[in-house]
């Protein structure tokens, strides 16, 4: 019966990764033809025992049933002993007749081998076609659970002859596979299109798990070499990734996406750089006992893309989680190296609030002279807070905070973009982001320090204790602490008309200035209740322009402030003093006339 060719067009998919892209080639699903090859015949296999001079060992019958089992290799005898009727193999009679393809193994359509299948045969029109690969997929269609995914695919070169020849391994062990082979077209237009050509199927009797890394087309394209590991590793927490990408320049990387085989949502990206065309690092196995998917994407400096490249499977036997680390070209590029947290840090952290954030600037690298500062985002489920910390002769270590209880972060490190300014609204690019689980802690997001917020620092700690020396009651602190910003810190005029926000501005600055902005007082106030115990937070909203004031919590309820406007008033380019205390604790009604709240900031 004629089997009609099914023509298939590869698709495409752009996805995004933190400020990377990869663009994955998925391949259409259609009819597919299979192809599997047995190992040598058994007269072979006795020819090259006379030629060596071997004397036949004397049988037994042990001797003689295993050797029925196990010694005779050939497809004959392992299809017999399967009860696989064998039937020549045909090629299919649409486009495989039409470009000439003869396939010389295997031998037929359904049989027995072992792990591997030699699929050899030669194309007499080769020169016509669109292509100079042979594309084969095989899929383990055995009933039952899977070991990886079910679909392997080759892409077979054709030679400037027409022949092709390949050991293909049947990759996911003992059982069933169906293998289907197509063609690249011969019509003008039809470029990246293919045709199926011949299909067959194959069984393979041996139990080991034997798995070579799958390339794609970009990947072959590029001579991506995978050296280190095979397709498929059992590893105990970690494993060496290594290979060659001989057209890469030195200021290339490689992108590395590690996953948890089954669960998309378990993923990290790992960016290693190139050096002389190779690359090597040793990576975490981050999820735990279980299969992970390793995807190698090699990078298009003409297009700025990753391409999904190859791919492999490591097996972890240890069930310890590790701290998921997701990298980002940017921070390469910009020198940024992470000392702390390492990546073998375990996921689960319970050394309290204070989380360290250590690391490195490369001298050598672009703008490393500019870099002052790295910025820590910290975030659990809609909560959020930023964090600044200094980088002195290159090198970043200090603390930040885990502030919202136990539950999973979301820590991302930038840097400030290539020639910034010192403004309070500089552009950062992510360097990396780290996914930490953090137990043994509680809520304390409107308690510890934060950005602006030095709350720990010795002298807003004396100053907030000398304000309130001798009060206990809650709101009478509050009231203390309201009067001494008032009529203590100056309005700064020139700062809001000449827009001189600074990216360092904060209670500390403010102390040290003894004036400020809305920003400023607002700073100061939040950080001089924290450092009492009191939980208080910086408001953002509006009045006519951008406003800031604060709330504090007072006898178990919030109490808003505005000591900016308590504090005077602005008559052209100068500010009076003229102390009002109607913005301590403002009837709402009155407020909301003036005052616009749209976020808290810890």
């Amino acid at each position: 019966m004629r089997k009609e060719a099914l023509l298939v067009k590869r698709q495409q998919e752009d996805t995004g990764v933190g400020e990377m892209t990869k663009l994955h080639k998925l391949l259409a699903a259609g009819v597919a033809v299979f192809v599997l090859a047995g190992c040598g015949e058994a007269d072979d296999e006795a020819s090259g025992n006379e030629a060596a001079g071997t004397e036949p060992a004397e049988e037994t019958d042990e001797d003689t049933g295993a050797e029925e089992a196990d010694g005779d290799k050939s497809i004959e005898a392992l299809s017999e002993a399967e009860g696989l009727e064998l039937e020549a193999l045909e090629v299919d009679e649409g486009f495989a007749e039409e470009i000439g393809l003869t396939v010389t193994s295997p031998e037929y359509g359904r049989f027995a081998t072992g792990e591997t299948v030699l699929f050899e045969g030669s194309i007499d029109h080769s020169e016509d076609l669109n292509g100079d690969k042979l594309w084969v997929r095989i899929n383990y269609t055995e009933p039952g659970e899977k070991p990886f995914a079910t679909e392997f695919t080759y892409y077979v070169p054709i030679e400037e002859d027409g022949t092709f020849s390949k050991e293909m391994t049947l990759h996911s062990g003992k059982g069933q596979y169906r293998i289907g082979v197509r063609a690249p077209s011969n019509k003008a237009g039809e470029d990246n299109q293919f045709y199926d050509v011949v299909t067959f199927f194959a069984h393979n009797v041996d139990e080991e798990l034997s798995r070579e890394v799958e390339y794609t087309t970009r990947g072959l394209e590029e001579e991506l070499v995978v050296t280190e590991p095979g397709g498929y590793l059992e590893a105990e927490g970690t494993f060496t990734l290594a290979g060659e990408v001989p057209h890469a320049e030195d200021d290339h990387f490689v992108l590395v996406e590690v996953r948890e085989f089954g669960n998309a949502f378990n993923s990290t990206d790992v960016v290693i750089p190139v050096d002389s065309g190779t690359f090597e690092r040793e990576l975490p196995l981050y999820f735990g006992e279980a299969l992970h998917y390793v995807e190698v994407k090699v990078y298009d400096p003409e297009e700025d893309l990753y391409y999904d490249s190859a791919n492999l499977f490591v097996k972890n036997g240890s069930d310890e989680q590790f701290v998921q680390m997701d990298e980002y070209r940017t921070g390469l590029q910009r020198g940024v190296t992470l000392t702390h947290p390492s990546p073998a840090q375990p996921l689960e952290y319970s050394d309290g609030e204070a989380y360290r954030i250590a690391g490195e600037i490369d001298p050598d690298a672009p703008y490393a002279d500019e870099i002052e500062l790295v910025y820590v985002t910290t975030k659990m489920g809609m909560d959020e807070a930023t964090y600044i910390v200094p980088v002195e002769d290159y090198e970043f270590d200090d603390d930040i905070w885990l502030r919202f209880g136990e539950g999973e972060y979301e820590i991302t490190i930038s840097v400030p973009e290539e020639g910034h300014d010192r403004s309070w609204s500089m552009t950062y690019h992510h360097a990396m982001q780290l996914t930490q689980e953090v137990t043994g802690i509680e809520d304390k997001r409107s308690l510890l320090p934060s950005r602006g917020i030095q709350s720990d620092h010795p002298d807003i700690i004396a100053l907030a204790e000398e304000v309130t020396e001798g009060l206990t009651d809650e709101r009478e602190i509050a009231k203390a602490v309201y009067d001494w910003l008032t009529q203590n810190i100056a309005y700064d005029v020139a700062k809001l008309r000449d827009d001189t926000f600074e990216y360092d501005d904060s209670a500390l600055k403010t102390l040290e200035t003894l004036e400020g902005v809305c920003q400023d007082y607002a700073f100061l106030g939040v950080a001089m209740f924290r450092a009492l115990g009191m939980e208080a937070n910086y408001v953002s909203g509006y009045t006519n322009v951008r406003h800031a004031w604060l709330d504090v919590m007072v006898d178990g309820e919030w109490l808003e402030m505005d000591p900016t406007w308590g504090a005077g008033y602005v008559d052209g380019d100068e500010f009076t003093f003229a102390y009002n205390e109607d913005y301590f604790d403002p009837d709402e009604a009155m407020l909301a006339e003036t005052h616009r709240r749209l976020d808290v900031m810890y």
